[in-house]
């Protein structure tokens, strides 16, 4: 089946969407490393309060690495749902 309009116009719009959120990222971000008065030492959150040292209890990296995973393989359909990588729905009919 060919893409109607719309759903070409729905993947164009969706990560176009998002660069505003990348940019107010990368602002907030530089503006916590840079002199605002704010930064590593007490910019953090809950448990994470000093971000200059290290995460002794791994539950940052560990939550960054399942979420992106939890992200990809939902994204991508995964492996329960039928995938949709190179092959899918071959041999049916």
């Amino acid at each position: 089946p060919t893409p109607t309009l719309a759903a070409a116009t729905a993947q164009v719009i969706a990560p176009l969407a998002q660069i505003p959120i990348f940019i107010t990222f990368v602002f907030a971000t530089r503006g916590l490393i840079g002199e605002s008065g704010h930064g590593l030492a007490d910019g953090g959150a809950l448990w994470f309060t000093d971000l200059s040292v290290r995460d002794e209890s791994l539950a940052l990296p560990l939550l960054a690495v399942a979420s992106t995973y939890a992200n990809l393989e939902l994204g991508f359909g995964g492996p329960s749902q039928g995938g949709g990588g190179a092959g899918a729905g071959a041999g049916t009919t």
